[in-house]
């Protein structure tokens, strides 16, 4: 019996792939069989103990295989850059109005060529020197647009190439999207496609969400424009010598509120609250009203009505963005997420979407992280990367 007893140690050491020399257990090992039919196998320090059936004589009949619990892993995320902005308060050197800047930032209010400021179209823009794309850009008024090819001519046929009209761009359309189509040259970018129209502003122009190509990075950039334009007409003759010719109107086109908002493509959702808020703080000073009222006292917009409805635009362009479906938006995102092999997580526990490698949850057992596949989800900014340690 007790030589049973040790070939069915040794049969259970196999097994186990533990050796033991001459089924009498190696260096350091000790095989042991108790009274009740459990085999011991003492190593060292380590002990394991084998319970099963027993057979006649105590020897042992099936070794189960023990089941580890499974626990929650745990990934690293490493925060993305906009979750980490901060503000602080930005005061214009001139005094002209203040403004929320986000740290590393920097500001540029539009000057004239001979340095001087033009308080009546008065700009600023606030970018990303790292990221030059990420910007927003407020411009109260531009002027000098003319309405067609014909009209465009005419200032060149009688006034010279070089006079103010015909130096002009052309914008043949009173729509938000033809003006910034037309004035891509003027503002730095080309290929401009409309996305979705997403409505009146309080001004009076359309808000839309549109895209372009940067000149300044030759890369695609997404952004929300809006822009109240205001017609100025102006009817001549087509031929001073001929008055049989007819007449036409040679007259401009007038912007005002001229808001720009734009991040490369595939960042935007994630940057667009920033820029609104950026816009929603600009406050204009008394100085910069009086002065600018002196400059222009019959200016369509004045400063005062800009600067009580500046916090309502931004409101409003936010609440048409997010309140759009932007098929466009879930449709594009999804396709750069393929092609770059992301996948996007969400954490229920904290509410929040990571970018993470595509494959992130293969063999991921836990409840805790979820493979984001609604619209919704590829519509909420990314609060960073997530990893597996």
């Amino acid at each position: 019996m007790k030589k049973t007893a040790t070939v069915v140690s040794c049969l259970l050491s196999a097994l186990l792939l533990v050796s033991a020399s001459a089924c009498g257990g190696g260096p350091g090992m000790t095989i042991i069989q108790d009274p009740t039919g459990s085999v011991i196998i003492q190593n060292g320090t380590s002990e394991a103990q084998i319970k099963g059936d027993t057979l006649p004589g105590g020897s042992a009949s099936t070794v189960p295989a023990a089941t580890p619990a499974l626990t929650e892993a745990e990934p690293v995320i490493t925060p993305s850059e906009v979750s980490q902005v901060s503000f602080s308060s930005y005061s214009d050197p001139s005094g002209y109005f203040t403004l929320d800047l986000p740290q590393g930032w920097q500001v540029k209010t539009g000057l004239k060529p001979n340095g001087a400021v033009d308080l009546i179209s008065y700009a600023i823009t606030v970018y990303d020197p790292r990221v030059p794309d990420r910007m927003l850009y407020f411009n109260l008024n531009t002027s000098g647009m003319v309405k067609s090819q014909e009209a465009h001519d005419w200032h060149v046929n009688n006034y010279g190439p070089q006079s103010f009209f015909a130096q002009g761009p052309i914008v043949t359309d009173f729509t938000t999207e033809a003006y910034f189509d037309g004035m891509s040259g003027w503002y730095g970018y080309s290929d401009f496609t409309l996305m979705e129209n997403l409505g009146q502003s309080v001004l009076g122009g359309d808000i839309i969400s549109a895209r372009a190509v940067s000149a300044a990075t030759g890369n695609e950039m997404e952004g929300l424009f809006t822009v109240t334009l205001s017609d100025v007409p102006m009817i001549v003759q087509r031929n001073l010598w001929d008055y049989s010719a007819g007449t036409l109107d040679a007259g401009t086109m007038a912007a005002y509120d001229v808001i720009m908002e734009t991040a490369p493509t595939d960042e935007f959702t994630s940057w667009a609250p920033v820029l609104d808020r950026i816009l929603g703080s600009i406050n204009f000073t008394q100085s910069f009203m009086t002065q600018r009222q002196q400059a222009w006292a019959q200016v369509n917009r004045t400063s005062q009505y800009i600067m009580s409805v500046n916090s309502e635009i931004s409101d409003m362009i936010m609440d048409t963005w997010e309140s759009s479906s932007r098929t466009y938006d879930v449709i594009s995102q999804k396709e750069h997420d393929n092609i770059m092999g992301y996948d996007r997580i969400y954490d229920t526990e904290r509410g929040e979407y990571y970018q993470a490698d595509s494959g992130f949850l293969d063999g991921y057992t836990g409840s805790r992280y979820e493979l984001v596949t609604d619209d919704a989800g590829f519509l909420a900014p990314v609060s960073g990367v997530i990893n597996w340690k």
